[in-house]
């Protein structure tokens, strides 16, 4: 079928036929080698963004477990602080009421002053505290 339909048509009707099938196939090659280099940079962005993921999610969990680990810390001193108020509190009372000799009202007056601001503020126990944390 193919051969009689080259046999019917004259050499200038072949040539120009094979040099419009030349163009094609090349057009075509073209057009491969055009999507192949688009489809290879898009994978190459695609992966970079997969590794800059990777990396974020990293970070993301290192920093979730340093918030999580200073979280424990700040509660921790802030129950040792709580105690120290508790105690600092006892002792100021002892010394007050006692009046033991030998214990200035300078002494005393900075102790309270020191215990008193710590205690009163605890480091606004349950509003920064919990701001932070959450």
């Amino acid at each position: 079928m193919l051969l009689s339909f080259s046999l019917s048509l004259s050499p200038r009707q072949l040539r120009a036929r094979c040099t419009q099938l030349e163009k094609t196939v090349r057009w075509w090659s073209d057009c491969t080698t055009t999507w192949r280099d688009k489809w290879s940079c898009i994978r190459n962005e695609r992966n970079l963004a997969r590794d800059e993921l990777k990396r974020t999610k990293a970070a993301l969990a290192a920093a979730e477990r340093e918030i999580g680990q200073l979280a424990g810390r700040c509660d921790e001193l802030t129950r040792k602080i709580s105690r120290l108020c508790s105690v600092g509190s006892f002792c100021l009372r002892q010394l007050v009421t006692t009046n033991a000799p030998g214990t200035g009202t300078n002494y005393i007056n900075q102790f309270h002053y020191i215990t008193a601001n710590i205690c009163e503020q605890k480091f606004v126990e349950s509003g920064t505290l919990a701001q932070m944390s959450g």
